[in-house]
C-alpha cells in the first residue's frame, strides 16, 4: 500500500514538473520577441514591451537555429532561445551567426568553428571563416579563399576573392584570372560574368540581377540563369528579387523614379514610387510624395495599397511585423512595431527596433 501511494506521489510531482517546464519554455516561437534599441544599447523584449533579456548588450543579431549571437565590450557569445540565458560565454572577438549546428568564431586572431555547447569543431587556423552551408563553408588563408567541407577538407579551387550572394550561391575569382563567377557549395561553375561586371545585387529562383559598367556610368541588368536570358537591361537600379517580385529604378530628371517588375508575368509596373525597399512578408514598403513629404507605406503584390504612406521610414516585413518610424514632437525620429493589418504592436519610442527573426 506504502508502495502504491509512493509511486503515485512521484508519478504526481513529475507530472507537475513537465507542466511547469513546458509552461515555463516561453520562447520566441510561442511569443513575438523583438530586438530595441536605445541610446546605443540592445535588448530583447516581447510585445508587451517587457524586457526578456536579462542585460543589455552593445549588439543583438537575429535569431538563428534558436541563438542569438550577442556582443557587449567588444567580446561576442550566443544567448539560447528565449533570450534570457548564456548559452556560449562571451569570449570571442568576432563571430557570425549559426548554421547548420556549427559558428565560425575569432578568438586570438583566428577563425575556427564551435557548436552549441562552445566545443571547437575546427580549430582555430583561418585568416576568416564563413557560415556552413549545405555541409560546406567559405574559408580565407594566406589571401586566399576556398571551400571546406564538415571534415575541414578542402572541395574547391582557390579564388582570390570569393563572396555569398543568396542562400547557396557564391561569387568569385579564380586565382590568377580577372573573370568573376558563379558557384554552388561545392565549387562548381554556374554562371561566367564579362569584365564588365561590378556586384551582385540579388539571386532567386535563377533570377539574378547584378551592376556593370556602361560606358562611364553604371548600369542594372536582370537574367534568367537557366538559358541566359537578358530579362531586363539598362536600369539605373534594382531590388534584390523576393517572392518573385522585383524594383527597377530610373531617372526622371535627374530623380530616381521606382516600378515594380513580376517575375512570374514579366509584367512591368509604371514608375510611380519614389523609393522603396523588398520585403518577405509578400507587402512591400514603398515612398510616395504626400502633401511635399516623402512619406512610406505598404502595397501587396498586386500594387494595392494596404497600408497607407503616413510614415517617415519603414523596414522590412518579417515573421508578420515591420519597424515603423514617426518624428514626435520634439523632432525625433522614433521607431514601432506594426503587423501585417497597420496595427501597432508597440508604440514608437525606440531609435530603432526590429524582429527577432
Amino acid at each position: 500500500m506504502r508502495k502504491s501511494i509512493t509511486i503515485k506521489i512521484l508519478l504526481l510531482i513529475f507530472v507537475v514538473l513537465f507542466i511547469i517546464a513546458c509552461n515555463g519554455k516561453d520562447t520566441i516561437k510561442d511569443q513575438n520577441y523583438f530586438i530595441a534599441i536605445n541610446n546605443g544599447s540592445f535588448k530583447i523584449i516581447d510585445s508587451s514591451n517587457n524586457c526578456i533579456s536579462k542585460i543589455s548588450f552593445d549588439y543583438i543579431a537575429t535569431l538563428a537555429e534558436n541563438m542569438y549571437r550577442v556582443c557587449k565590450n567588444k567580446k561576442w557569445g550566443y544567448l539560447n532561445e528565449t533570450g534570457a540565458t548564456v548559452a556560449v560565454p562571451l569570449m570571442y572577438d568576432a563571430s557570425t551567426d549559426f548554421s547548420e549546428e556549427r559558428a565560425s568564431v575569432n578568438f586570438n586572431g583566428k577563425w575556427g568553428y564551435i557548436n552549441k555547447n562552445n566545443e571547437v569543431v575546427i580549430d582555430f587556423q583561418y585568416d576568416w571563416a564563413g557560415a556552413f552551408i549545405h555541409d560546406s563553408a567559405l574559408v580565407k588563408l594566406k589571401n586566399l579563399y576556398y571551400l571546406i567541407n564538415e571534415n575541414n577538407v578542402r572541395i574547391s579551387n582557390y579564388y582570390d576573392d570569393c563572396t555569398l550572394i543568396y542562400l547557396d550561391v557564391y561569387i568569385a575569382i579564380e586565382n590568377n584570372s580577372n573573370t568573376p563567377v558563379l558557384v554552388d557549395t561545392y565549387g562548381k561553375e554556374i554562371y561566367k560574368f564579362d569584365n564588365n561586371f561590378i556586384e551582385t545585387i540579388g539571386l532567386q529562383n535563377d533570377i539574378l540581377c547584378y551592376k556593370y559598367r556602361h560606358d562611364l556610368d553604371v548600369k542594372c541588368k536582370i537574367i534568367n540563369l537557366s538559358d541566359g536570358f537578358t530579362i531586363l537591361d539598362n536600369l539605373d537600379a534594382l531590388t534584390p528579387p523576393v517572392n518573385d517580385r522585383l524594383f527597377y529604378g530610373i531617372k526622371q530628371n535627374n530623380k530616381l523614379m521606382w516600378g515594380q517588375i513580376n517575375l512570374n508575368t514579366l509584367k512591368i509596373g509604371s514608375l510611380k514610387y519614389s523609393n522603396v525597399i523588398s520585403n518577405t512578408d509578400k507587402l512591400f514598403g514603398v515612398a510616395i510624395e504626400k502633401d511635399s513629404e516623402i512619406l512610406w507605406g505598404f502595397i501587396d503584390e498586386d500594387e494595392n495599397m494596404v497600408i497607407e504612406p503616413e510614415y517617415y521610414s519603414v523596414g522590412s516585413f518579417s515573421n508578420g511585423y515591420a519597424p515603423i518610424a514617426i518624428v514626435n514632437d520634439s523632432g525625433k525620429m522614433k521607431w514601432g512595431i506594426l503587423d501585417l493589418s497597420g496595427t501597432m504592436i508597440i508604440d514608437p519610442q525606440y531609435d530603432y527596433i526590429i524582429s527577432c527573426q
